[in-house]
Order: structure tokens, then C-alpha cells, then sequence
């Protein structure tokens, strides 16, 4: 008699836990946008398991590259991109580093986020023609 009542409640227990935990996958979206002048080559040493980017990235003057995240129940979490080397038109560089003071890919304060479904989103990051002026006072003279 027990058994015959606790079968529907364990049912109930065991959907509604599967169902919470389910993997909601890849929804939302990071979004790297070049507003500058200058092609940009992005080299991406280290970025965290949620965010689906190549190793290296091209986006030419006045495009957008798009790369998979994931997000969680309990609200959205931040990409996570730990060092990446930016080119600018094959030979000015510039390392970004999460504690790169200055406008840094690898800062997740500098992302735009917009919330397009319950579990999606978008976080996007813009270079501009004054990230090419900050790479270029970087430059060593050898």
C-alpha cells in the first residue's frame, strides 16, 4: 500500500529533478564587434569552458564574429577570457589580460549584455580606432 503511494511521488521527484538540471546548452551569445578601422586578429591563449572561441579569431573593419556561451539557472554568467593577443592589421600587437586596466576584451565590465530569452543572452564587446591608438603607444623601439 505504501509502495503503491510513494511510486507516483517519487516519479513526480524524479522529473522535476531532471528537469531542473537538464543542460540548457549553449544559448546565449558572445559577440566580438570591430568598429575600428583596421582588421583585427585576435589570439585567445585562455578563455573559460563556457565560451566556444577559437585560438585564433580575423574580423575585418566593420564586422562581428559570434561564439557560443553558456549560462546558467541562476542567472547569466559572464564569458570568461583569460589572456588573448590583439592584432591590429598584422603588425601592431597588444596582450589583454583580465587585469588589463585599460578597454580589455578580458574585462567582463566592458560587455554589453542584452537579455534575449529566459536562459539567453548577448554580451558583446566593441573594439575601436582608440584601442589601435592604445596598442600602438604600447609598441616597444628596438
Amino acid at each position: 500500500m505504501i509502495v503503491k503511494l510513494l511510486k507516483p511521488l517519487l516519479t513526480l521527484i524524479i522529473a522535476g529533478i531532471t528537469a531542473y538540471t537538464v543542460d540548457r546548452g549553449y544559448g546565449s551569445m558572445f559577440v566580438i564587434v570591430n568598429d575600428s578601422s583596421h582588421e583585427i586578429e585576435i589570439k585567445c591563449d585562455k578563455a573559460g569552458d563556457a565560451l566556444k572561441i577559437p585560438e585564433t579569431v580575423t574580423i575585418a573593419s566593420g564586422n562581428r564574429a559570434s561564439f557560443p556561451c553558456g549560462c546558467y539557472e541562476e542567472g547569466f554568467t559572464k564569458p570568461i577570457i583569460i589572456r588573448v593577443i590583439v592584432v591590429f592589421d598584422s603588425n601592431i600587437s597588444v596582450e589583454h589580460i583580465c587585469t588589463t586596466k585599460y578597454h580589455s576584451i578580458c574585462n567582463s565590465s566592458e560587455y554589453v549584455f542584452e537579455q534575449t530569452g529566459k536562459y539567453e543572452g548577448t554580451f558583446t564587446f566593441a573594439f575601436a580606432d582608440e584601442d589601435y591608438e592604445y596598442a600602438l603607444s604600447q609598441q616597444t623601439v628596438e
